[in-house]
């Protein structure tokens, strides 16, 4: 968690990074669909080799990290990017995976689950400024 982007994502294979990002300045901009939006262009890019990960589909098999929980477009956007597993921070107040929430990686009607994870760091305030919420924009 600790090279996740201040207000940020990061998608990892292992310990690979393969993309990250921070929230944008434009409403949908949110670092999780950013950071897919990023893995997106490496594996088009030369430096990503098919061969190495022929079968991959986007996010199949990574882990992703967030320093906020994901709202419902983004927990949606690491569903169609087939995530592994999701870890995230701090809880937000549009989130949809913390336990008490709406448990959209779980819907039964979606053809994708993942993992989902809150990390708990003692006396840890990545960013005390950031948002409190998904997207950083409300």
């Amino acid at each position: 968690m600790s090279k996740v982007p201040s207000n940020g994502c990061l998608i990892a294979d292992g310990e690979r990074s393969l993309a990250e990002s921070t929230h944008g300045t434009m409403l949908l901009e949110h670092a999780a669909l950013e950071a897919i939006r990023n893995l997106a262009k490496y594996q088009q890019s030369e430096a990503y080799s098919v061969e190495e990960n022929r079968f991959a589909y986007l996010a199949t098999g990574c882990d992703v990290f967030l320093e906020q929980e994901p709202c419902a477009m983004c927990a949606m956007g690491l569903v169609h990017a087939r995530a592994k597993r999701v870890f995230f921070r701090n809880r937000s107040s549009n989130g949809v995976l913390a336990s008490g929430n709406w448990h959209l990686h779980l819907e039964p009607a979606i053809n994708h689950h993942y993992q989902v994870f809150e990390v708990k760091i003692d006396n840890f305030d990545v960013n005390a400024n950031a948002s409190r919420h998904c997207g950083g924009i409300l």
